[in-house]
């Protein structure tokens, strides 16, 4: 790249270096307890989790060292180790001689049902504990809607929270359906809140504007179409709407949606971004 690099100011720096050091020390610390307990490291525990939790427990060399950020070499040496161990086996894929499986033993899932605890409690007491219900925010951005509903509903379904997916483009929210159904049959706590154009430009061949309220029919157990805010009028309508809701209570979760107008623009203009937010740390297993 050509020109001086934007270095990182004291700030930035601190914050870098706090982040490499913790993560360092809450591995080592994480690894330190699986093994004193359990004879097991931290990377061989990771790799019985995606096991587990893969059809069948069984995944390819590729994609576990896709799911664990490692490469199919260094995962292939290890899971060679786990297997004399006995906590896996391997087996060749029918119909293509150049992948392999690896599957989860009967042994090495009674050593990830004898370790999690101890991995849980590690996870809680050296990090999630430690953290303000502000910290634990996560946020997931995702470019395709279809994506972030189907992330935000696996995230609800496992944590048993609200999760919301966020959208900003008035037509694209249709590509939420599909989730939306999923949510509304598994009785999920799912929450959209979809922006659209004002509502003087539906009708009007403005792209990406469409009638949102009707659009999911009776897969929502609520739904709000909020005026676009004017400046200095406080507390949002999406807000008050929610408060005065009587499907905010827990018991008619499952999905809620709300629809948010944005302030008037050049319909010309258009925006496709998705993010899933999800108020809860990924819960470790």
């Amino acid at each position: 790249m050509d020109g001086e690099p934007c270095w990182l100011d004291a700030e930035e720096m601190r914050a870098w270096r706090a982040y490499v050091v913790g993560k360092a020390v809450l591995d080592a610390q994480l690894n330190r307890d699986l093994q004193e307990c359990h004879q097991l490291a931290l990377g061989d525990y990771e790799l019985l989790v995606r096991l587990s939790e893969a059809p069948c427990a069984q995944a390819r060399m590729s994609t576990l060292a896709d799911q664990v950020a490692s490469s199919k070499s260094r995962i292939s040496h290890q899971i060679s180790r786990m297997e004399k161990a006995g906590l896996v086996r391997r087996q060749e894929c029918p119909g293509d001689r150049r992948g392999v499986f690896a599957i989860l033993t009967s042994h090495g899932e009674d050593v990830l049902r004898s370790a999690a605890p101890t991995h849980v409690r590690g996870v809680r007491d050296n990090l999630v504990n430690l953290l303000s219900a502000q910290e634990r925010l996560v946020l997931h951005t995702r470019i395709d809607e279809r994506s972030a509903g189907f992330l935000a509903l696996g995230i609800a379904r496992t944590s048993h929270r609200p999760v919301a997916v966020v959208t900003t483009s008035g037509t694209a929210v249709a590509n939420l359906h599909p989730a939306v159904l999923e949510a509304s049959h598994a009785g999920v706590p799912l929450v959209l809140l979809t922006a659209d154009r004002p509502a003087r430009l539906r009708g009007t061949n403005a792209n990406q504007t469409t009638e949102q309220a009707r659009l999911f029919g009776g897969a929502v157990r609520m739904q709000a179409d909020v005026p676009a805010a004017q400046p200095g009028s406080g507390a949002s309508g999406a807000s008050r709407a929610t408060a005065r809701s009587p499907s905010s209570t827990r018991s008619s979760w499952p999905p809620v949606v709300k629809r948010a107008a944005r302030p008037a623009s050049d319909p010309r203009r258009s925006s496709t971004s998705a993010s899933a937010a999800a108020r809860h740390p990924r819960r470790r297993r």
